[in-house]
């Protein structure tokens, strides 16, 4: 996993609307968002040191990628 401190840069290269969710290693749920265009920053400051899982679907829900990271804040 890419360790990173208070934002992810989301890049995609689908045309079809779709979502971002980030998930905590237990699968809950604790970020989500609309993909807003082919490249966005989310933040991830409020989020608590440890692994997370994003998540990029298409709106019928069909998983496009997903990449884990660290968020670590010294």
């Amino acid at each position: 996993p890419n360790p990173t401190q208070d934002k992810l840069t989301l890049k995609q290269d689908f045309t079809q609307d779709g979502f971002w969710e980030i998930r905590n290693t237990l699968g809950q749920r604790v970020k989500f968002g609309i993909v807003e265009n082919s490249k966005q920053e989310i933040s991830i400051r409020g989020l608590d040191n440890g692994v997370y899982i994003l998540s990029l679907y298409k709106l019928e829900g069909d998983d496009v990628s997903r990449a884990s990271f660290i968020k670590f804040t010294p």
